[in-house]
Protein backbone atom coordinates (compact mmCIF):
# COMPACT_ATOMS: atom_id res chain seq x y z
CA UNK A 1 0.00 0.00 0.00
CA UNK A 2 1.41 3.47 -0.95
CA UNK A 3 1.10 5.92 1.66
CA UNK A 4 0.79 9.17 -0.70
CA UNK A 5 -1.79 11.21 1.34
CA UNK A 6 -2.07 13.59 -1.79
CA UNK A 7 -2.15 10.67 -4.41
CA UNK A 8 -5.22 8.89 -2.16
CA UNK A 9 -7.24 11.92 -1.95
CA UNK A 10 -6.96 12.79 -5.84
CA UNK A 11 -7.90 9.00 -6.44
CA UNK A 12 -10.95 8.90 -4.11
CA UNK A 13 -11.80 12.67 -5.68
CA UNK A 14 -11.70 11.18 -9.36
CA UNK A 15 -13.78 8.01 -7.64
CA UNK A 16 -16.66 10.90 -5.94
CA UNK A 17 -16.51 11.68 -10.00
CA UNK A 18 -17.86 8.28 -10.80
CA UNK A 19 -20.47 8.15 -8.57
CA UNK A 20 -21.73 11.23 -9.81
CA UNK A 21 -21.94 10.18 -13.49
CA UNK A 22 -22.73 6.44 -12.78
CA UNK A 23 -26.62 6.84 -11.65
CA UNK A 24 -27.33 9.41 -14.25
CA UNK A 25 -30.79 9.17 -16.09
CA UNK A 26 -29.12 10.45 -19.15
CA UNK A 27 -26.26 7.40 -18.81
CA UNK A 28 -27.95 4.07 -17.01
CA UNK A 29 -29.97 1.59 -18.98
CA UNK A 30 -33.20 2.61 -19.54
CA UNK A 31 -35.82 0.31 -17.02
CA UNK A 32 -32.58 -1.11 -14.79
CA UNK A 33 -33.83 -0.55 -11.82
CA UNK A 34 -36.55 -3.01 -12.26
CA UNK A 35 -35.43 -6.47 -11.00
CA UNK A 36 -36.45 -8.50 -13.95
CA UNK A 37 -34.56 -6.42 -16.01
CA UNK A 38 -31.54 -7.85 -17.62
CA UNK A 39 -29.21 -4.69 -17.07
CA UNK A 40 -30.10 -4.76 -13.17
CA UNK A 41 -27.09 -6.93 -12.02
CA UNK A 42 -24.79 -5.11 -13.92
CA UNK A 43 -26.29 -1.37 -12.26
CA UNK A 44 -26.73 -3.20 -8.72
CA UNK A 45 -23.07 -4.89 -8.59
CA UNK A 46 -22.09 -0.84 -9.57
CA UNK A 47 -23.98 0.37 -6.74
CA UNK A 48 -22.45 -2.59 -4.40
CA UNK A 49 -19.45 -1.32 -5.04
CA UNK A 50 -19.77 2.70 -4.62
CA UNK A 51 -21.50 1.61 -0.85
CA UNK A 52 -18.40 -0.63 -0.23
CA UNK A 53 -16.21 1.92 -1.28
CA UNK A 54 -18.51 5.16 0.97
CA UNK A 55 -18.16 2.49 4.35
CA UNK A 56 -14.49 1.85 3.69
CA UNK A 57 -15.08 -1.66 3.23
CA UNK A 58 -12.20 -2.34 0.86
CA UNK A 59 -12.06 -6.23 1.58
CA UNK A 60 -15.86 -7.26 -0.43
CA UNK A 61 -14.94 -4.55 -3.16
CA UNK A 62 -13.02 -7.11 -5.45
CA UNK A 63 -15.79 -9.63 -5.65
CA UNK A 64 -18.11 -7.36 -7.02
CA UNK A 65 -15.54 -5.86 -9.32
CA UNK A 66 -15.31 -9.55 -10.72
CA UNK A 67 -19.45 -9.88 -11.05
CA UNK A 68 -19.49 -6.16 -12.76
CA UNK A 69 -17.48 -7.72 -15.12
CA UNK A 70 -18.71 -10.55 -16.02
CA UNK A 71 -22.19 -8.58 -16.38
CA UNK A 72 -20.45 -5.92 -19.07
CA UNK A 73 -19.34 -9.13 -20.71
CA UNK A 74 -22.61 -10.62 -20.84
CA UNK A 75 -24.03 -7.14 -22.05
CA UNK A 76 -21.53 -6.37 -24.37
CA UNK A 77 -23.71 -7.07 -27.34
CA UNK A 78 -26.45 -3.90 -26.49
CA UNK A 79 -25.59 -1.16 -28.28
CA UNK A 80 -27.96 1.18 -25.95
CA UNK A 81 -25.45 0.36 -23.20
CA UNK A 82 -22.68 1.42 -25.04
CA UNK A 83 -21.87 4.36 -23.04
CA UNK A 84 -22.92 3.51 -19.36
CA UNK A 85 -20.52 0.07 -20.23
CA UNK A 86 -17.21 2.02 -21.21
CA UNK A 87 -17.88 4.45 -17.91
CA UNK A 88 -18.60 1.09 -15.66
CA UNK A 89 -14.83 -0.16 -17.27
CA UNK A 90 -12.96 3.03 -16.43
CA UNK A 91 -14.64 3.01 -13.20
CA UNK A 92 -13.40 -0.60 -12.45
CA UNK A 93 -9.85 0.42 -13.19
CA UNK A 94 -10.08 3.30 -11.61
CA UNK A 95 -11.26 1.82 -8.38
CA UNK A 96 -9.30 -1.18 -8.85
CA UNK A 97 -6.30 1.54 -8.79
CA UNK A 98 -7.16 2.64 -6.00
CA UNK A 99 -7.41 -0.43 -4.04
CA UNK A 100 -4.27 -1.85 -5.24
CA UNK A 101 -2.38 1.56 -4.45
CA UNK A 102 -4.17 3.08 -1.04
CA UNK A 103 -6.35 0.63 0.56
CA UNK A 104 -4.83 -2.32 3.02
CA UNK A 105 -6.46 -5.16 0.44
CA UNK A 106 -3.93 -7.65 -0.11
CA UNK A 107 -2.79 -7.71 -4.12
CA UNK A 108 -3.32 -11.55 -4.12
CA UNK A 109 -6.49 -11.28 -3.37
CA UNK A 110 -7.34 -8.13 -5.85
CA UNK A 111 -5.44 -10.57 -8.81
CA UNK A 112 -7.28 -13.06 -7.78
CA UNK A 113 -10.63 -11.95 -8.51
CA UNK A 114 -10.34 -8.97 -11.27
CA UNK A 115 -8.89 -9.42 -14.78
CA UNK A 116 -5.08 -8.99 -16.02
CA UNK A 117 -6.68 -5.27 -18.03
CA UNK A 118 -8.55 -3.75 -15.29
CA UNK A 119 -5.58 -4.13 -12.58
CA UNK A 120 -2.82 -3.45 -15.06
CA UNK A 121 -4.45 -0.22 -16.55
CA UNK A 122 -3.74 2.46 -14.36
CA UNK A 123 -5.94 5.47 -13.21
CA UNK A 124 -8.97 6.63 -15.40
CA UNK A 125 -10.80 10.10 -15.33
CA UNK A 126 -14.42 10.41 -14.26
CA UNK A 127 -16.28 12.30 -17.23
CA UNK A 128 -17.15 15.26 -17.13
CA UNK A 129 -20.54 16.66 -16.43
CA UNK A 130 -22.23 19.96 -17.06
CA UNK A 131 -23.79 20.44 -14.08
CA UNK A 132 -26.59 22.80 -15.50
CA UNK A 133 -27.50 20.60 -18.75
CA UNK A 134 -26.60 17.46 -16.75
CA UNK A 135 -25.57 16.41 -19.70
CA UNK A 136 -22.22 14.80 -20.42
CA UNK A 137 -19.15 16.21 -22.03
CA UNK A 138 -16.47 13.80 -22.93
CA UNK A 139 -18.08 9.74 -23.03
CA UNK A 140 -16.69 9.11 -26.11
CA UNK A 141 -12.97 8.92 -26.40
Amino acid sequence: MTSSLAGAKEARSEIKKFHVSLNQANLVPEQCYRRNHHNYPLVSYVSQIAALFFSSNYEVIPVFIKRTVAELDRNGSQPVTENYRKIVYDYLCEMTYFLKNYSPVEHETLKYHIPEDIYNAGPKKAPEIDHQTLQFKNTQE
